[in-house]
């Protein structure tokens, strides 16, 4: 069935033009939208509108009652009924009636109130239409009108429904330009399930009250229960910019925003109804309204936490996390007063949390009582297991009491791969290596559950069980399971670590190969394999991996052990350069000593205060590396030096044409950069760096087609290359374009993930960010 419009049509209706109509016949009226309604003005024309951000430093509304004199207004009743007892129907007392009704309405009388208006009403009608006055008449109507809504609202009773809104008809013959008119006949239609009348009926009540707030708060709310989520939040921003404290406003926003994945947006909008009025998530009185609120508190309380940890432990954010997760806490305990069946995990978890903040306070005391009272309300649940665990060994070093813990937890979930990982690093402290080894394999085959970087696992991993605690298993209030964030990489060198005290040597190397490939920028990782190469008998092998830590770290132990390597391999010259390097940090090795004397067998004439440097050959690779290394110090043209000396050995070879590449594009010398990465691909055609570095020459000589063919053909021949997947998303954003967002984003979210897990931390941090403009 059509739905028809609850006003007829009029000759003055058909002639009243809507606001949209207006925008381009009536010039005064555009003038008065624009100077009063800026937003309204420009959506006119379709242009886009900002969002009203929530102001977190909102001054709360108080909350003020007008006060009625109740007594005056009954003195004033029993006038007007004693003058209407002597003249009841005389013309000029019969306005007496709609006046004694509005003092009825006042006192909340509404029957009585009714009565009036009604015998007003009847009496302009019928009696007296002589005397009728339209703009009274319209007022008799509108005021029955709205009685008889609040009673229908309250009573659920069509009939006075039905009866409302043929008041409001009447009041709308009456008196055509009363606005409130539109607005209730608003209210009756959308209770009627007439949606689209309802919106027509708000747009013109907003046509004649472009600043109320009203008008664009109730569509709002139509919109929302309709699912038009986009177009509420944009209603509930016009009605908050006319009215900044209008907290239902930013309550039903922050619904709307949470439906279509703005989560955080939502989240400052729940702060402000939290402060301001948090009975707000209490309209149903229900269980589910507090575990609502609850979840709200739990998620604010989550963000707080992660940004504390991201902005070096601040107290300040741990802190009002505690005060957001106490309310939680509250809030669950009485659902569960409510209904004793509840479920107790989320209840169980928010202490989790809360004791997680206390630890970051150094409240060890409330972080040990917190993760208590989560196992007694949930003994089942691992994960508390595993928090006190790591409590009782970071804090107070009773491996036998986290040891118990651990095996707790993995009883009561053997696919927790976090409680196997850390209760090898217990064993491992008690030095019962085998033991470790066993539940790092059993952790290792849980990786599928595990490999989710996160912000956490920017830190690198340790075999240190405090660092551990501290880095390693931090939980992440995104995922919705509570998912620990530790990763496969620091799994595989704790792991290393125990195969090396079981002289396992071969498997520490391929354990601290793992964890190089993850965070190549981290010394120790080379450090610890150059040690598994040299006990395995493979000198040549951990001379490279001690390069490697030279050149990042001067220390004299590593300068030792080089040189150890070296005179076993025979270079006697360069063993007893780095004993030099050895003796100049740490004059006093007497090991250094002995070991220089026995490479000096047969390089007798070097003096003991030589300066010795690199040695470069004839090896094209040796020119390759040292070409590297001045590069990396900012020696480009040495660099280039070295590659061309690299290349002028060996023409063959693709990775000296890239790396030459990469630093002619360095002077600035873009064709010749391309020349040689064109012969790097022409010499491997499935080399992804060469692809990539290729993008980067063609994208700075403005052929940005041509760099993104060559940043997917890098992802094609490399499928996790982050740093290609950042720049293809850069390249490919079009700000104008909204469909190109959708398509960079997804590209910065690869990019993201894969930069996470390569341990390139700053370009990680790039991406997020340009996530977060582009959202």
């Amino acid at each position: 069935m059509p739905q028809q419009s609850l006003i007829p049509k009029t000759p003055t209706d058909q002639a009243m033009a809507t606001p949209l109509a207006q925008n381009s016949l009536n010039v005064k009226l555009l003038k008065k939208i624009f100077l009063l309604s800026p937003l309204l003005f420009w959506e006119l024309f379709g242009l886009e509108v900002s969002s009203v951000k929530a102001v977190e430093n909102l001054q709360c509304p108080v909350i003020s009652r007008e006060e009625v004199d109740t007594n005056a207004l009954k003195r004033e009743i029993a006038n007007y009924s004693a003058t209407l007892r002597v003249y009841p129907s005389d013309p000029s007392t019969i306005r007496l009636y709609l006046q004694r009704g509005m003092a009825r309405e006042k006192i909340n009388d509404q029957k009585g109130a009714i009565d009036d208006f009604s015998q007003y009403i009847w009496y302009s009608n019928y009696n007296a239409p002589g005397f009728k006055d339209r703009e009274l008449l319209a007022q008799a109507y509108y005021q029955r009108g709205v009685l008889n809504l609040a009673m229908a609202k309250e009573q659920r009773q069509l009939k006075l429904l039905e009866a409302a809104r043929s008041d409001f008809q009447q009041a709308f013959k009456y008196n055509p330009n009363k606005s409130e008119v539109y607005f209730n006949l608003a209210v009756i239609a959308s209770l009627l399930g007439h949606q689209s009348l309802a919106l027509d009926y708000y747009q013109r009540f907003i046509g004649y009250e472009t600043e109320n707030y009203r008008g664009y708060y109730h569509r709002g709310n139509l919109y929302s229960h309709l699912g038009n989520y986009a177009a509420a939040i944009k209603d509930y921003d016009l009605a908050i910019s006319y009215q900044p404290d209008l907290i239902e406003g930013y309550y039903n926003r922050a619904i709307a925003l949470e439906k279509i994945g703005g989560k955080r947006e939502a989240f400052k909008d729940y702060k402000i109804v939290l402060k301001c009025s948090p009975n707000l998530f209490l309209a149903k009185n229900a269980p589910s309204s507090y575990q609502n609120r609850a979840r709200v508190q739990i998620e604010i309380a989550d963000e707080e936490v992660e940004l504390a940890n991201l902005s070096s432990n601040s107290p300040q954010g741990y802190q009002t996390a505690i005060e957001y997760y106490n309310g939680a806490i509250k809030d669950l305990a009485l659902v569960i007063r409510i209904n004793p069946n509840y479920d107790k995990l989320p209840h169980a978890r928010a202490f989790l949390k809360r004791g997680y903040a206390h630890l970051r306070l150094n409240n060890n005391q409330g972080a040990i009582q917190d993760y208590n009272q989560a196992i007694y309300l949930q003994p089942q649940d691992a994960k508390a297991y595993v928090y006190r665990g790591l409590m009782r060994a970071n804090k107070y070093q009773e491996y036998a009491g986290a040891l118990e813990d651990f095996t707790a937890a993995v009883a009561r979930n053997r696919h927790d791969a976090a409680a196997h990982y850390h209760r090898g690093l217990v064993l491992y402290k008690l030095g019962r290596y085998q033991e470790a080894v066993d539940n790092y394999n059993i952790a290792l085959a849980q990786d599928d559950r595990i490999n989710t970087p996160s912000f956490t696992s920017r830190s690198v991993c340790s075999e240190n069980i405090r660092e551990s605690a501290d880095k390693n298993y931090f939980y992440d209030s995104r995922e919705t399971d509570f998912r620990p964030n530790y990763n496969v990489s620091c799994h595989a060198q704790a792991r290393g670590d125990a195969y090396f005290a079981l002289k396992n040597f071969a498997a520490a190397e391929r354990d601290y190969t793992t964890y190089i490939v993850a965070y190549p920028n981290d010394p120790e990782g080379y450090h610890k394999r150059a040690n598994a190469r040299f006990e395995k008998g493979d000198k040549q092998g951990a001379i490279e991996d001690y390069n490697v830590f030279l050149q990042k770290v001067r220390d004299a132990r590593i300068f030792y052990s080089r040189g150890n390597s070296s005179a076993d391999v025979g270079d006697d010259q360069g063993a007893i350069a780095d004993y030099l390097q050895s003796l100049s940090i740490n004059p006093i090795d007497v090991t250094a000593y002995s070991n220089r004397g026995n490479a000096r067998t047969d390089t007798a004439t070097i003096p003991d205060n030589v300066q010795v440097t690199p040695r470069i050959s004839a090896n094209p690779i040796a020119y390759n590396n040292r070409g590297i290394i001045r590069r990396q110090t900012g020696d480009k043209e040495g660099a280039l030096e070295d590659l061309d000396k690299a290349i002028s050995l060996n023409s063959n070879n693709p990775i000296a044409y890239n790396n030459r590449g990469v630093i002619r594009f360095d002077l600035g010398d873009n064709a010749g950069a391309l020349e040689d990465l064109n012969m790097a691909i022409a010499l491997q055609s499935n080399y992804a760096e060469a692809y990539y570095n290729r993008g980067l020459v063609k994208e700075k000589m403005g052929d940005k087609r041509a760099a993104i063919t060559d940043y997917q053909l890098a992802i094609t021949h490399q499928p996790n290359y982050g740093e290609a997947y950042y720049n293809l998303a850069l390249a490919t954003y079009d700000d104008k374009n909204p469909s190109s967002r959708v398509v960079s984003l997804n590209y910065l979210q690869k990019a993201a993930n894969a930069l996470i897990k390569t341990g390139n931390l700053e370009l990680y941090e790039r991406a997020v960010e340009w996530m977060l403009k582009m959202q």
